[in-house]
């Protein structure tokens, strides 16, 4: 696959705190989030899997890749 050089991935560390919550559950807290900019795409939250209560997730029957 060739790649076009006109996408840019960038990822950085954020300062700010990232909690997420659903039906009343804190699943994620963190103050180490790192922020994905890519090309044409919304910015993406990576949190470190510490911070998050896996045993409150489900696996999903998809999966994703990155070709960069």
């Amino acid at each position: 696959m060739l790649k076009n050089p006109l996408h840019r991935v960038g990822a950085e560390p954020a300062t700010s705190r990232v909690r997420v919550e659903i039906g009343g559950r804190v699943v994620a807290d963190s103050t180490r989030p790192v922020l994905v900019h890519e090309t044409g795409l919304p910015v993406r939250y990576y949190l470190p899997p510490e911070d998050v209560a896996t045993d409150l997730l489900e696996p999903a029957a998809t999966r994703t890749h990155c070709p960069y």
